[in-house]
């Protein structure tokens, strides 16, 4: 009996799978066609990018100054919650 469609004959070859790529794991004999050639592939540039660096100093300060205000607001708490957890500790 000829090969059927995916299977391999007693030769190890399969008529219908001639000039093909790809596999799987119980057959190594090609899925699909390979192109000879890419028409439509092309190289696109990359834009060139422009750092926002305008009022940069003025920034950073008041990142700074947010940061500072945030870490003033948080740490009280954290010692609060601190000194609860070691009173309780030893009672």
């Amino acid at each position: 009996m000829g090969a059927v469609a995916g299977e391999q004959s007693a030769t190890g070859s399969s008529e219908s799978m001639a000039g093909k790529a790809g596999s799987t794991p119980f057959s190594a004999q090609p899925l699909f066609e390979v192109p000879k050639k890419l028409d439509k592939v092309k190289v696109v540039e990359k834009e060139k990018t422009e750092w926002n660096t305008k009022r940069l100093g003025s920034r950073l300060v008041v990142d700074a100054a947010c940061a500072a205000t945030a870490a003033g607001s948080v740490a009280p708490v954290i010692t609060m919650i601190d000194k609860y957890v070691r009173v309780s500790t030893y009672m």
